[in-house]
This record gives C-alpha cells, sequence and structure tokens, in this order.
C-alpha cells in the first residue's frame, strides 16, 4: 500500500500522497462475509472496481436485500426495498432531480395546515404522460368533506383561471 498506518489502524492522509498524487488503499478483503444483525437481518460490504461501486446492504433473513448503498463515481445510488420509508426532519425536506420524480402508490394524501403550491407550467388532473384524458373517476364530496372550489382539472394546455 505504501501507506503508514497510525495507531488506530487508519491510513493517514499523508501516508496516501506519493509525488503529489493520492493514491487509494487496496482493500484489506476482497470479499466481507455477512455480519449478524438482529432480527435474523445480515449487513454485507462488498468492495467495488473501477466500473462498480462499493455496496453496502443490509440483507432480510431470507436472503433479500432490503437496503442498499451503492458508491458510485457519480455519487451513492440508495436503495430501500419493502416495509416503510419514513423522512423526518424538524426543518424541512426537499428533493430534486435533473430528470422527473415520480410517485406511484395505490394512494397519495398531502396534509398540510397551510398553503399546497403546485407551481408549472402545466399542472394536468388525470392525464396520462402525454396528456391524454384518463378515465378515473374523481371521489364525490361526502357531507364531512368540503370540496375545493379553485381546483380546475382539465388536460390541455389552456389556461384556466377562475
Amino acid at each position: 500500500m505504501g501507506g503508514k498506518v497510525n495507531g488506530k489502524g487508519l491510513v493517514t492522509p499523508k501516508a496516501l500522497v506519493t509525488k503529489g498524487y493520492a493514491t487509494l488503499p487496496k482493500p484489506l478483503v476482497s470479499v466481507v462475509e455477512p455480519m449478524p444483525l438482529a432480527n435474523g437481518r445480515q449487513l454485507r460490504i462488498q468492495p467495488g472496481t473501477q466500473t462498480e461501486g462499493d455496496h453496502l446492504q443490509i440483507l432480510s433473513p431470507s436472503g433479500d436485500i432490503e437496503v442498499e448503498i451503492v458508491l458510485t463515481v457519480n455519487g451513492p445510488v440508495v436503495r430501500v426495498r419493502g416495509g416503510d420509508l419514513q423522512l423526518s426532519a424538524s426543518r424541512s425536506i426537499e428533493l430534486q432531480a435533473e430528470g422527473a420524480v415520480r410517485i406511484q402508490a395505490e394512494e397519495l394524501r398531502v396534509l398540510t395546515s397551510k398553503s399546497v403550491h403546485l407551481n408549472g407550467e402545466t399542472i394536468r388532473l388525470n392525464c396520462d404522460d402525454d396528456g391524454n384524458p384518463q378515465s378515473h373517476q374523481l371521489p364525490q364530496a361526502s357531507p364531512l368533506t368540503k370540496p375545493a372550489s379553485n381546483l380546475v382539472g382539465g388536460c390541455s394546455g389552456d389556461n384556466h383561471h377562475h
């Protein structure tokens, strides 16, 4: 490795610099045996290669991957399968993407004590990806709910102002 290991078993940054270039230490183990966790789960770490990133995985008792973090050259990729995903923050949660953000579920509920803001060039309700109307039935307002009086549905790009 050419680096110097400090008393804690860590390679010091100075030990990684050779002639002005940083060198990465080789993994100590090429394949890591899964480590047992609570409830029969296991933690597995797989060092990557130049083309495939490092994998950190939590396996279910049946061996399925439940949580996976892949450290790629473009940044980490996090996957969670099965169970529930809960995000909680004391101030805010932000989602940003260069491309589309898609949410697919049986039902989507939004609850806020203030306004809901949807800002976009066109806001389409009950349309497919091409802007064609879908045959979804909107639920009828019950005596316990107040219908939104300022909601306009439709797929065309027409600008409706009510």
